[in-house]
């Protein structure tokens, strides 16, 4: 049998041992809360990123745009255009495209409609044409969108008698909140 210490009851026997075990328990509670807490921050700093590149890429795709307007004022829109970088080799397809050129009447001298509906360019020989540009950029996992932004420019293009652009005006740069660009003055006929 076993001895009983003087000073100690019988009953307190193992009493270190349950404050022990217990407070493992609250430990192990707070361990897995901290950690669910890093698992929903590191979600939303990788949405956060590819939020970001959505919109670096919206912004390559006006860049693109306004250099081709800068050779040949006819120039149709980007069509889609995927990047391929060993910094995006995380499995997603990073691309942009522009989904609507539109010649902007109230700041260009002269636009002439298109064969296709609601599109509009400047003429040939006009002076100075002002753009209107909605492009998108898109993060996509196995041909799933997963994320996309949307970003509206208006800039005005001027064309001197030799036919080179000089520099660009951007007059406003319009982050979309949703997936097109709702500009009045770009539906005008």
């Amino acid at each position: 049998m076993s001895e009983v210490k003087p000073g100690s009851p019988a009953g307190e026997r193992g009493v270190a041992m349950v404050v022990v075990l217990a407070s493992l328990v609250v430990l192990a509670l707070l361990a897995a809360a901290l950690a669910q807490g890093v698992l929903v921050e590191v979600e939303s700093e990788r949405l956060v990123q590819q939020d970001q590149r959505a919109a670096y890429l919206a912004e390559a795709a006006v860049e693109h745009q306004i250099a081709l307007l800068a050779q040949d004022r006819t120039a149709g829109r980007v069509q889609m255009t995927q990047l391929a970088s060993p910094a995006m080799a995380s499995g997603a397809e990073h691309r942009y495209q522009v989904q609507r050129l539109r010649c902007l009447p109230h700041l260009s001298v002269e636009c002439t409609p298109q064969d296709s509906p609601g599109e509009r360019r400047c003429q040939a020989a006009s002076p100075q044409c002002g753009w209107g540009i909605e492009a998108t950029g898109e993060i996509a996992v196995d041909g799933n969108v997963v994320q996309a932004r949307t970003l509206c420019v208006e800039a005005v293009l001027q064309y001197p008698s030799s036919g080179q652009a000089l520099p660009v005006k951007v007059w406003r740069w319009l982050r979309a909140a949703g997936s097109t660009c709702r500009i009045p003055e770009w539906d005008l006929p």
